[in-house]
């Protein structure tokens, strides 16, 4: 098992490229490594599992323990219509293999840099459909071992789910389809992507959540906050719900960043946004 204290490896762990400090973070190469480093820390310090990165936003770390999934072993088995594969797959990858079984139904969240397990449990979604639709069963590991929950034992809603510890592996039910068919689906969606968000600046993807009646992009859009910048934290002029590092930014230009259009929004609409990405700091 490989542990790191460097703040570097740290940011490069978040798609943000935004870390501060980090005082352990270990990379456990088998499951039986992590489950002993779970086991005990569970007594002792605060810990918290670091999957893809994509939606994650890190600031100081002196007394939490952070584990990555990055050196995990991976597991893929098709059977029917039922792909079981480890959660430390990305999801890209994910989609694109199965489309070459002419299986498919998760083309919605193509171009997204997530990786599987991080997606269940937030329960991701885009153009109304949500990765919990698809999920058969998941294996987790918590304090009591490993364990498995059938979807009916899951409580997915908007953009969470009530999944505790650690998930190990997915089975997905997906939907046939021709490959070709699947294909030019993805490349639509990656399309969208391309041409509504900023791509090519590190980020986190929609920082806010949606409400039931606005959409939290359009609120910040219409206060004119697009380019609106702290230091490199700034408002993408793409895409208002998106918030870039633009060079070296720190998490205290990026909070600052956060707290500020939060305080414009809650006067302009009375309105309190609240954070889609994982926020994981001390102070």
């Amino acid at each position: 098992m490989i542990k790191s204290d460097s703040s570097e490896v740290l940011r490069s762990l978040s798609h943000i490229k935004i870390g501060e400090s980090v005082r352990d973070l270990y990379f456990p190469e088998s499951i039986e490594e992590l489950y002993d480093l779970y086991s005990k820390l569970c007594k002792q310090r605060p810990f918290y599992f670091v999957g893809g990165g994509s939606n994650t936003f890190f600031g100081h770390l002196e007394d939490t323990v952070l584990i990555s999934e990055r050196d995990l072993p991976w597991k893929w088995v098709l059977e029917d219509n039922i792909l079981v594969l480890s959660a430390n797959h990305n999801i890209n990858y994910v989609i694109k293999k199965a489309s070459k079984y002419n299986l498919g139904g998760l083309e919605f969240l193509a171009g997204i840099p997530a990786h599987l397990g991080g997606l269940v449990i937030m329960n991701a979604g885009a153009y109304h459909k949500c990765i919990g639709d698809y999920v058969k069963w998941i294996k987790v590991m918590d304090e009591n071992g490993v364990r498995t929950l059938k979807r009916n034992e899951i409580h997915f809603a908007y953009r969470h789910s009530d999944i505790k510890g650690f998930v190990l592996e997915v089975a997905l039910e997906l939907e046939s389809d021709t490959s070709d068919s699947l294909n030019s689906k993805i490349l639509e969606k990656i399309n969208e992507r391309r041409e509504k968000q900023p791509l090519t600046k590190p980020n986190l993807g929609c920082f806010f959540k949606n409400g039931l009646n606005y959409y939290s992009g359009k609120l910040i859009d219409d206060l004119n906050l697009k380019g609106y910048r702290i230091g490199d934290a700034m408002v993408s002029l793409q895409h208002a719900n998106f918030l870039i590092n633009n060079g070296k930014a720190s998490f205290e230009e990026m909070n600052e960043l956060i707290k500020v259009i939060k305080d414009k929004v809650f006067k302009a609409y009375k309105i309190e946004l609240e954070l889609e990405v994982r926020f994981v700091s001390e102070k």
